[in-house]
């Protein structure tokens, strides 16, 4: 519990941050339904006005990615009449509604300006009153008047005309100049005229007379979809998820309660993790269980054993729901499927060490024992009851597998061919067992194969000096002098005895010993 604790960090203040982002949502929530989802139409239009500009519109269309205040600008409905100002002017119980009664009359149905400005007065346009001296009016009035209407004149009108190099702006009753019609077509605007033109240009542009005589209903405000999408994107639920995001990281994706919706804030639920190899425990505990029939076993002995899957997946199985149970006792923040010891042999030396069960919340149906799903195999065993590790701790234990030579079955010498072991453990005082990521068969030969011998090699970098046994002394007594004649049988060369101590260490180094087993050896076929 206490390595449980260790892993689980800050997890207790993230919770309850967790917990009290939930409780905001919740508040949040309720009154976002009691004050705002209500709302309909240009209702919650005119509410919701200062967050127009920032709120995205995320639809398909060629508007995606604009605001909703640029999407209201672009529409007939001027953004302004939605606006604080005139939503204080227009309320129903406000000063002008009051005035309008006393006066007798009444609103115009239930619907509020901005619904008549966006679809009754887009098409209806003031007409100029009939005794008003308008362009138009005039044209109608002075035959062969060839002047264009208000409507033709244009921003590239006022810029494609002639240059006016006299024109100047004199005061009331003062002489008017007239300028010389020479090149005038030619002129340049003098000061005054550009500056006019400039004025000109700028105003029609804004005002655009030639801009259609209705309005198309593209351009109208779709009032409806433009709150629905307000009130979608200020939804609680948007900005506290994203606060938890920015708030709450893990090194891991946080396990959440199963059925949770997407839009809830989960409180992180974890599970420790233990690599200890769990043998290790069942060793001190019952080793006959680990091992049956060990007592059996001969001293300086080996033979071949196989892993029993469905024993191990029991075992750990059981081990992960007892301390489910217990994390869950001790208040642990966990929901009891997380796999806290997935190791029951020790490979924590192997080159890629895995797991020997998958997570157990991927099991679904599966069975004890089944090779589908499980992350390893029925593997080969070496077991050794010698005092020949103890003697020598940092001797190499691999498998190399076997070819036929001349007929003759040997060790193969490339490298390719060796198989370290997947995993390794021992049991006092003089048992060692090395599993290998073979099956029986393949170790053996009988899946039709040459089969794999098991190989005990003296470390190469930790040479011995000495004579070989039975070699016979030069003279009397049980220490060989570096002064006297040599011993016989010594290998010959070029080093010299009693030369100095480098040639004498070099007649007495002991050659590194390898002793290979064929697997077929250690297994009885039955």
């Amino acid at each position: 519990m206490a390595s449980a604790w260790e892993q689980a960090g800050e997890l207790q203040q993230v919770n309850q941050r967790a917990r009290q982002l939930q409780l905001g949502m919740a508040v949040a929530t309720s009154l976002h339904r009691h004050h705002f989802e209500r709302l309909m139409g240009d209702d919650a239009l005119r509410v919701m006005t200062p967050a127009l500009g920032r709120v995205r519109n995320l639809g398909a269309n060629a508007a995606a990615g604009m605001s909703m205040a640029a999407l209201v600008d672009a529409s007939t409905l001027p953004l302004r009449a939605t606006g604080a100002a005139m939503r204080r002017i227009g309320r129903t119980r406000g000063p002008v509604t009051r005035r309008v009664v006393k006066q007798g009359l009444a609103r115009q149905g239930a619907s509020s300006w901005v619904t008549r400005m966006n679809v009754v007065i887009a098409f209806q346009f003031v007409r100029a009153s009939t005794d008003l001296a308008t362009v138009t009016a005039l044209r109608q009035l002075v035959p062969g008047l060839n002047s264009p209407g208000l409507d033709g004149v244009t921003e590239q009108t006022v810029g494609n005309m002639f240059g006016q190099p006299g024109f100047t702006v004199v005061a009331e009753g003062a002489p008017v100049p007239v300028p010389r019609l020479r090149d005038f077509p030619q002129s340049s605007d003098s000061a005054t005229a550009r500056d006019f033109r400039n004025a000109a240009r700028e105003h029609l542009a804004r005002i655009d007379p030639a801009r259609p005589t209705g309005m198309s209903a593209q351009r109208l405000a779709k009032l409806e979809q433009i709150s629905a999408s307000v009130l979608a994107e200020l939804r609680p639920q948007r900005s506290y998820m994203a606060l938890a995001q920015a708030t709450i990281a893990t090194a891991a994706p946080a396990v959440g309660v199963a059925g949770a919706p997407v839009d809830d804030i989960p409180t992180v639920m974890a599970a420790p993790s233990f690599r200890q190899p769990m043998y290790e425990a069942l060793r001190d505990l019952a080793p006959e269980l680990l091992l049956p029939g060990l007592a059996e076993v001969p001293a300086d002995c080996v033979l071949g054993l196989a892993t029993n899957r469905r024993f191990v997946e029991a075992y750990l199985v059981g081990l992960n729901v007892e301390m489910a149970r217990e994390l869950l006792w001790r208040g642990y923040p966990t929901d009891q499927r997380g796999t806290c010891f997935a190791h029951f042999w020790d490979s924590r030396a192997a080159s890629e060490p895995r797991p020997d069960i998958a997570p157990l919340h991927q099991w679904n149906d599966r069975a004890l024992g089944d090779a589908a799903g499980a992350p390893a195999r029925e593997q080969f065993v070496m077991l050794m009851r010698s005092a020949l590790l103890q003697r020598y701790p940092n001797a190499a234990v691999f498998a190399v597998k076997a070819v036929l030579a001349n007929g003759s079955r040997r060790p193969s010498r490339e490298p390719a061919d060796e198989k370290h072991p997947a995993f390794s453990g021992a049991l006092p005082p003089d048992v060692s067992f090395f599993g290998f990521d073979l099956s029986t068969d393949e170790a053996t030969g009988a899946d039709g194969g040459d089969g794999w011998y098991l190989v005990i090699q003296e470390h190469p970098t930790e040479p011995r000096f000495g004579l070989d046994v039975g070699t016979v002394l030069p003279g009397p007594g049980s220490h060989v002098s570096a002064t006297a004649a040599a011993p016989s049988g010594l290998p010959a060369g070029k080093l010299e005895w009693g030369r100095n101590a480098a040639h004498v260490a070099g007649l007495l180094r002991q050659q590194p010993v390898r002793v290979a087993i064929h697997a077929s050896q250690l297994l009885k076929r039955v």
